[in-house]
């Protein structure tokens, strides 16, 4: 099983310019996809951690195996988030690589280690979230075009939002300044939320996109605050 996931010049530096300052202000140095994943994010279902039952996966060694895996292919992916950006070429270059790793992986687990399922369910979907940033990113309308600039920018917030999350996908509050990034990512969220809705004349294609990460976005920072705050 897989589960498949830039006014003129002068006005687009001046707003990239300042995305960029406002983005800068917060350093990540660790770092829609499946119902299991997503749920963590749109309050439907609370955090579901992996079952590490002995009677449903394989033997201790094997487990601990497959478990290594899994854990050194999150932190390639988080390789590619730092310091609130998405190296997008990186990773791209490595791109084919990685899928062939997964694919390798889910083989193992859902045939030898059900039990970390939700692992590979979370590492699918940060995997497709990714590539999905990469086509708009990388091979998206960019030049001359503000409302897509801003598009951009939250599709770059989405992928930071990513490294709030441990390796089942459930937000981590032990990061380090982990209220300061949630107050510091809803600014940005507010800056291009409020630069969007003063633009006219933008076909229904450019809005849709917009939304659906204005929307990606508030739901996943809605949710890492609560889940904080749920928090003994």
């Amino acid at each position: 099983m897989r589960l498949t996931m830039r006014l003129s010049m002068t006005h687009t530096m001046t707003l990239s310019m300042t995305l960029s300052m406002t983005l800068t202000l917060v350093i990540i140095m660790a770092p829609l996809a499946s119902a299991s994943a997503m749920a963590h994010f749109q309050g439907t279902a609370a955090p579901k951690m992996p079952n590490l039952d002995s009677y449903a996966c394989a033997p201790p060694v094997q487990l601990h195996e497959a478990d290594q895996m899994v854990q050194t292919f999150m932190a390639n992916l988080r390789k590619f988030i730092s310091f609130t950006r998405f190296s997008v070429d990186e990773f791209e270059w490595a791109a084919e690589k990685l899928d062939k790793r997964l694919g390798r992986i889910v083989t193992l687990v859902e045939t030898a280690t059900p039990c970390l399922l939700d692992k590979v369910t979370f590492a699918q979907h940060m995997y497709e979230v990714m590539m999905d940033a990469v086509e708009h990113l990388k091979h998206g309308e960019i030049q001359g075009n503000k409302a897509v600039l801003l598009t951009h920018q939250l599709i770059e917030l989405n992928e930071t939002l990513l490294a709030l999350l441990d390796d089942v996908g459930v937000p981590d509050p032990s990061l380090p300044y982990y209220e300061y990034k949630i107050e510091r990512f809803s600014e940005i969220l507010r800056f291009c939320e409020d630069e969007f809705s003063h633009l006219d004349g933008l076909d229904f294609r450019v809005r849709y996109y917009f939304e659906k990460q204005r929307f990606r976005a508030s739901h996943m920072l809605g949710d890492l605050a609560t889940y904080q705050l749920s928090q003994p």
